[in-house]
C-alpha cells in the first residue's frame, strides 16, 4: 500500500460504484496508529474535493473510511455536512477492513440519531456472504 496524503479520483474505479452504494476506503491509518494516538489524527489521508463531488454525483449513501475523516482539520466538519446535505453520510474510524474480501457485500449500520452532532457512535457490519 503506498502512502497517500490525498486520495484522488484517479485512485479508484468510479465505474464500479453504483447508486445507493456504501463506498469504503482502506487507507491503513488505523492499522499504523492506534485510535487516540495523536499521530492518528495529525496527518491522515483525505479524499480530494473532486473525488467527493464525483461520489456524490453517483448518488451513493455512505462513505466509510479507516481514518479520522474524509478531510483534515478545519475541513473535516464542513466536508461531513456538505456530504450530508447531498444525502451521503460519513462513517469514519472503521476497523477490520482487511477482513472484507468480497468486491461486493451488504453493509448494515446502526446508530443513535442526534441532529446537533456530526459524530455518532455506530456499529457497522459487513456481510460478505451476500
Amino acid at each position: 500500500m503506498r502512502e497517500l496524503s490525498e486520495i484522488h479520483l484517479s485512485d479508484i474505479d468510479l465505474n464500479a460504484i453504483e447508486a445507493g452504494d456504501f463506498v469504503l476506503f482502506r487507507t491503513g491509518q488505523i492499522e499504523r496508529y492506534a485510535y487516540g494516538d495523536p499521530a492518528y489524527f495529525e496527518n491522515h489521508p483525505q479524499l480530494s474535493h473532486d473525488l467527493i463531488d464525483a461520489l456524490l454525483a453517483r448518488h451513493i449513501r455512505f462513505i466509510g473510511i479507516d481514518c479520522a475523516g474524509i478531510r483534515q482539520h478545519a475541513e473535516h466538519e464542513p466536508a461531513d455536512r456538505f456530504c450530508e446535505q447531498h444525502g451521503v453520510y460519513i462513517i469514519e474510524n472503521l476497523t477490520n477492513l482487511l477482513q472484507i474480501s468480497a468486491p461486493r457485500f451488504d453493509i448494515y449500520t446502526m446508530w443513535l440519531g442526534d441532529p446537533n452532532m456530526t459524530g455518532l457512535r455506530c456499529r457497522v457490519i459487513a456481510d460478505c456472504e451476500a
